[in-house]
C-alpha cells in the first residue's frame, strides 16, 4: 500500500474526529444556550455532514477517510444515546438519581476516538481500491438515498402523532380529587389522607386487586397540594398535581405496577420532530453528494475520451508528432499530462497542422481515470456516510415502534 493512502486517510480521519468534536461542543452549547428541546446529537449530526460535504468538495484526497471516519466515528454514539433515551421511562413513581445515563457524554467521546482510529486503516485500504470500487460504491449511495427517503417519510408521517415528550396529551380524561376525598377509577380506589405519617406530609392510600399501598405527599405549610388523576384509552391512571399533565413535574401513583413506556405505547407516539428535521437535512446533503458524485462520472468519461501526451517545457506538448502551447502548463514541469483534442487548426512555420490541445489532467491518462474514479467513489462514500450518521436516531426509532 502506497504512502499516499495512509497520508489520506490519516488526514481525512483526523478531519473527522475533529469535525465531530466540534460540531458536539456547539451542539451542547446550543442546548445549554437555548432550551432542552434541541437534540444535540441531531443537530451534532448535522454539522458534521456539513464539514464533511466541505472537505469531499476542497480536499478531495482527504473526502474518503473523512467520510469513514465520521460514519465509525458517530453512528455508534448517536444510536446508543438515541437506544438510552427512548428506553428510559415516560412516567414513574420511582425516583431515579445518579443513573448511568450521566456517564453518556465521556462513553460518547471515548466511542467517538476508538471509531475515527478503527477508521484509519479502513479508510487507507478503501483508498487503494477506491478507483475500482467506484461502480459499486455509487450504486451503495443510490441505496442508501432511497432507502433513508423512506424512512424521513415515515417520520414524517409519524408527527400526526404526539411525540414522545408529548405523551401525556394522550390522557384525556381528568377527574379531580381533593384532600379527604375518595375517588374510584378503573377499579383503583384514591383515598386522599390530608393527615400524613410525618409532619408537613399528606397520604395518598391506593387501592386495587393487587393490594394496598400509601404514596406520602410532601405539604409545605400543611396544606396538601389539590391533585387530578388522569387517564386515557388503554393506560394507566396517573395521579398527578392539579392542572398538570403526565410528564410535567412528576406522577404520585399509577395504576398497577409498571412504569408508562415507549414501547408501552407503540404505534400511539410519534418520532421526536428533532430527529426527523435531522433525517431530512441529512437526506438533503447526501442527495447533494450524489449528484456532486454524478458530475465526477462525468469527469471520468472526459478523461477516458482524452489522450495521452508528452510535455517537453515551457507550455509546450508533442501530440501526434506535432508541438502544440498549452498556457496551463507554462509553469509546470516536464512529463506525461492527459490532453483533449479539438478541432484541427491550419499548418504554421512552427506547429505544422494539428488540432488545439485542451488540458485535461497534469498526469499520465491511466492516473487520471484513476483519480477521477476515485473523486466519484469519495462522493459516494459521503453520501452513505451523512445517511448512516443522521437518519440512526429514526432507525431507533423505528425499533421502538414510533414510525
Amino acid at each position: 500500500m502506497k504512502a499516499r493512502h495512509w497520508a489520506s486517510a490519516g488526514g481525512g480521519t483526523t478531519i473527522a474526529f475533529v469535525a465531530i468534536v466540534v460540531a458536539c461542543a456547539v451542539a451542547g452549547g446550543a442546548r445549554f444556550i437555548g432550551s432542552a428541546a434541541i437534540p444535540v446529537s441531531g443537530l451534532a449530526a448535522v454539522l458534521t455532514a456539513m464539514a464533511l460535504c466541505v472537505t469531499a468538495a476542497c480536499a478531495p484526497r482527504f473526502g474518503t477517510g473523512a467520510a469513514i471516519g465520521a460514519a465509525f466515528g458517530l453512528v455508534p454514539s448517536v444510536l446508543s444515546g438515541t437506544t438510552w433515551a427512548l428506553s428510559l421511562p415516560l412516567a414513574t413513581t420511582h425516583m431515579r438519581c445518579g443513573t448511568a445515563d450521566v456517564g453518556l457524554p465521556l462513553l460518547a467521546a471515548v466511542a467517538i476516538f476508538v471509531g475515527c482510529v478503527v477508521a484509519f486503516p479502513v479508510s487507507a485500504m478503501v483508498n487503494l481500491a477506491a478507483p475500482r470500487l467506484d461502480r459499486a460504491l455509487s450504486a451503495l449511495a443510490f441505496a442508501a438515498v432511497a432507502a433513508a427517503t423512506v424512512v424521513v417519510a415515515l417520520g414524517a408521517a409519524s408527527l400526526r402523532r404526539p411525540q414522545p415528550d408529548d405523551f401525556g396529551k394522550l390522557y384525556d380524561e381528568r377527574l379531580e380529587l381533593d384532600g379527604g376525598k375518595t375517588l374510584t377509577v378503573a377499579g383503583v380506589t384514591y383515598e386522599y389522607r390530608t393527615a400524613g405519617a410525618e409532619p408537613n406530609t399528606c397520604t395518598l392510600h391506593i387501592s386495587d386487586a393487587a393490594g394496598t399501598r400509601d404514596e406520602p405527599l410532601y405539604a409545605p405549610g400543611g396544606a396538601c397540594p389539590a391533585l387530578d388523576v388522569v387517564r386515557g384509552p388503554s393506560l394507566p391512571a396517573a395521579v398527578v398535581r392539579h392542572g398538570e399533565s403526565v410528564g410535567e413535574t412528576g406522577v404520585f401513583a399509577l395504576a398497577g405496577d409498571g412504569d408508562v413506556t415507549v414501547t408501552g405505547l407503540r404505534g400511539r407516539l410519534g418520532a421526536p420532530r428533532g430527529w426527523v428535521l435531522c433525517g431530512a437535512l441529512g437526506l438533503g446533503f447526501a442527495a447533494l453528494a450524489l449528484g456532486l458524485g454524478l458530475h465526477a462520472r462525468r469527469r471520468v468519461k472526459v478523461v477516458r475520451a482524452a489522450v495521452e501526451a508528452r510535455h517537453t517545457g515551457g507550455g509546450w506538448v508533442e501530440v501526434d508528432g506535432a508541438s502544440r502551447h498549452v498556457a496551463a502548463l507554462e509553469h509546470a514541469p516536464p512529463g506525461p499530462v492527459t490532453v483533449q483534442l479539438g478541432a484541427p487548426r491550419p499548418a504554421t512555420y512552427r506547429t505544422g497542422a494539428a488540432p488545439d490541445v485542451l488540458l485535461v489532467a497534469s498526469a499520465a491518462r491511466a492516473d487520471a481515470i484513476d483519480t477521477a474514479r476515485a473523486h466519484v467513489a469519495t462522493w459516494a462514500l459521503v453520501s452513505v456516510s451523512v445517511i448512516a450518521f443522521t437518519c440512526a436516531p429514526l432507525c431507533a426509532a423505528r425499533l421502538f415502534g414510533l414510525l
